[in-house]
């Protein structure tokens, strides 16, 4: 069943993937500062593997649980978009710890030493800096932390920027940014005192559109329920005693069943057909449920023809 909320299982899915991939990530560039696998890339993968594995597993199981609930649901969009949900996140798993680890590898091994703008941008060049490694049991993944010696360690570009250049001009420029930072903030406050409920509906097109000029002069020079602007038609069935779904598909959202109709359910009898009579002409009166009075009922018009 394609819907709606299907469509939009595709985003939740991506921001998913995106917190998988910095889980592993994060235990990736974690490898690099233990002693005992800096060095050993297989190793490094295997630790990072291992450590990253059970947080995206635990994650991504918990959530296509929360998923499965909606299957319970009676509404179908909603129990289409649970089991859905539940298929999509597994799949993403399976996908970021079979894809993630390979592409880390391509990255490191033949595009994480290319650098473009060494010569123009000082925010690509290698510093020297003091790190203090960790101690790790790489069949647990546990961490320690250790003392090591004074070493180069390499920089990615982007840390460099919001470390140096960038840091240093949002020092300089502080007082200005927190000065308009709080007008800013003022004057945000003051639009938002302002915001409201909507007082009319929103024209998502002019007045002088041809579909607009078209729906106008349909409304006002035809007399129909569909021209009845901002309500809902409404139909009651009498003789009616079931719905009978019993051999319609979970999924088949164009079988409706058949109808059981109520065998001791007649019109024959004058007491009914005045109740018909009287359910109408009541309905015609109440204003506030039935705009304009447009109510349609067969028995009166069986009645006056009578």
């Amino acid at each position: 069943m394609n819907t709606t909320l299907n469509q939009l299982t595709i985003f939740i899915v991506l921001g998913i993937a995106a917190d998988d991939i910095f889980v592993f990530c994060d235990a990736w560039r974690q490898s690099e500062f233990i002693p005992q696998i800096a060095k050993d890339q297989k190793r490094r993968m295997a630790y990072a593997f291992k450590r990253s594995f059970r947080a995206i597993a635990v994650t991504s199981s918990t959530t296509a649980v929360a998923f499965l609930a909606n299957a319970a649901s009676d509404i179908r969009p909603i129990r289409a978009f649970g089991i859905y949900a539940a298929i999509i996140i597994p799949v993403n798993f399976i996908i970021v710890i079979l894809v993630i680890p390979s592409v880390q590898i391509i990255h490191d091994n033949h595009f994480k030493e290319r650098c473009n703008y060494r010569k123009c941008s000082p925010c690509c060049r290698k510093n020297k800096a003091p790190t203090i490694a960790q101690n790790a049991d790489v069949e647990s993944g546990k961490l320690g932390v250790v003392k090591v010696e004074e070493d180069e360690i390499r920089v990615d570009a982007m840390t460099r920027f919001f470390s140096g250049t960038y840091n240093k001009y949002i020092f300089k420029a502080r007082y200005v940014i927190f000065v308009f930072f709080f007008v800013a903030g003022v004057v945000a406050a003051v639009i938002a005192s302002d915001i409201g409920p909507l007082t009319e509906q929103e024209e998502f097109l002019s007045n002088s559109h041809p579909l607009i000029l078209l729906q106008s002069d349909v409304e006002e020079n035809f007399t129909s329920s569909a021209s009845l602007k901002e309500a809902l038609v409404v139909k009651l069935n009498w003789g009616v005693k079931d719905l009978d779904r019993s051999n319609v598909g979970l999924w088949d959202a164009k079988n409706l069943g058949e109808l059981v109709w109520d065998e001791e359910f007649t019109v024959s009898p004058r007491r009914n057909q005045q109740a018909f009579i009287d359910l109408c002409l009541h309905l015609r009166d109440e204003s506030l449920l039935v705009k304009n009075n447009f109510v349609t009922c067969w028995i009166l018009e069986m009645d006056e023809y009578v």
